[in-house]
Order: C-alpha cells, then structure tokens, then sequence
C-alpha cells in the first residue's frame, strides 16, 4: 500500500468529519450526532496504516477496544439503566481473539469451546437483564453452527451435516413455537421444508429417483393431513392435494417401466 494512500485516508475523514460538525452545529446543535459518523469515519484512516504497517493483530485488538468503548460511552450518557452494550461486546471481542490464535482458530475444538462460552454468556445476560422471555435461544441456535459445519466441512460428510443441521433446525423453530406461541402451532412449516434437505441429498446420491417419489409423496401427504387436523379438523380438505401429488410417484413408475422395456 502506497503512503499516499495513509495520507488521502487521513485528510478525507478530517475534511467529512469537519462537514459533519459544521452540518450539526448549524442545523440542530442541541443533539450532538456528528459524534456517530465520525468515530466510523475514523476507522477508516486507522485501519488503512495498520494495513501498511501489516499490524492486523494490533489493528484487532485496538479497533475493538476503541468501539467497545465508544459503544458504552453512548449507552452511558443514552441509557444507562440498561447496559446494551454488554449484547454488542461479546462478538466484537471475539475479532481480536480470533486474529491471536491464529492456526487454532481452525479447529473443532475451539468452535466448540467458543460456541459453550457464547451459549452461557447470553444465557447469563439474558436471565439478568431480561428474563422476561427466553431470547438466548436465537444466539444460541445461530452459533451452534459454528462447530457443526466445522465439523461436518472437516470429515466432508455432507449427507449427515444435513441430517445433523435439519435436526438443529427442527429442535429450534419448535422451541420458539412452544415458547413464543404455544396456542398456534406453526413449527410443522418449516419442519416440513428442512426434511426436504436430507431427503433429497440421500435419493440425489443414490439416483433412486422413482423412490425419491415415493418418499417425498409420503411427506406431502403426512404433512397436508396433519395441517388439516391441526388448523381445520371440521373440514377435510388435504385429500384434494393428496390426490394431485399421487400422481408424481405414479407418473414416475410408468415412465420407469415404459424406459426399461425400451432397453
């Protein structure tokens, strides 16, 4: 990276940050917000000489400490009845972590180790600064992943990868389902879709499409009777889709015998 580079960086977020005050004072100087546009603007010039001097360690480490404190300087003088910075830091110190291991950051063992620590921490956070509803459960679905594709990506066992993750996602939408909305029974939806997953990679490996189709027809029709029970039992209304999907198995199976007794 060439010094002129620095140079540009430093002198065009000074000149847009000078723009900044200039607008705020001459608009509405009561609130002072110049200070949000230009704390991001210099990062810009910082992060360009770390570049250069090829610091990305430091640059982790002194980027994040410099946000984690300007987002709890906002949250003190904003709202300091509650620390919501406390939600923003964890993730943000997980940059200058990562950076420091280096090779280890690679390994199953830590995606594990960083996805334990990542669960109790917004568990933790979550029964003391609102537990009046379970919210942990959404980082704690999304940073399963991490060791599971690590995982799975690592043995390069990708049918079971999507047994594993439909599993994970069927366990997730029905907690949120009992959690959220107990009375609306809504987890059968994306239940349903994500079976799709694992299904299809297993007859797509095999090429038994005819039995694919079979399958998949079960599925659907599994699926449509137990949307009808649940949200119209006085109405039955699933056999209309059943009959059109029995088709597809049908269709297949003659199209089989039609291309085997042509061979």
């Amino acid at each position: 990276m060439h010094r002129h580079d620095v140079i540009f960086a430093w002198l065009a977020s000074i000149i847009s940050i000078l723009f900044f005050i200039s607008v705020n004072y001459l608009t509405s100087s009561d609130n002072l917000w110049f200070i949000y546009p230009s704390f991001f603007i210099l990062l810009w010039p910082l992060s360009v000489q770390s570049i250069k001097n090829g610091e990305y360690k430091v640059h982790s480490i002194f980027t994040s400490l410099l946000i984690i404190l300007f987002l709890f300087i906002v949250n003190y003088f904003h709202s300091p009845g509650h620390p919501w910075f406390l939600y923003a830091f964890y993730p943000i110190i997980w940059w200058p972590i990562l950076m420091c291991l280096e090779k280890k950051r690679n390994t199953v063992s830590l995606a594990i180790l960083g996805s334990l620590i990542t669960i109790v921490y917004y568990s933790v956070l979550n029964s003391i600064l609102s537990p009046q509803y379970p919210w942990a459960i959404y980082p704690s679905f999304a940073v399963i992943w991490w060791p599971l594709s690590m995982y799975y990506a690592k043995t390069k066992k990708y049918f079971q990868f999507s047994i594993s993750a439909s599993f994970l996602i069927i366990i997730f939408f029905t907690v949120v389902n009992i959690v959220s909305s107990p009375n609306t029974v809504w987890a059968i939806y994306p239940t349903f879709a994500v079976i799709w997953w694992p299904l299809s990679m297993y007859y797509a490996k095999a090429n038994k499409f005819f039995q694919f189709s079979i399958s998949a027809s079960i599925l659907i029709i599994i699926f449509f009777i137990v949307v009808n029970i649940v949200s119209s039992p006085n109405t039955v209304w699933a056999v209309y889709p059943i009959f059109a999907i029995l088709w597809w198995p049908l269709s297949m199976y003659y199209y089989m015998q039609k291309k085997s007794r042509f061979k």
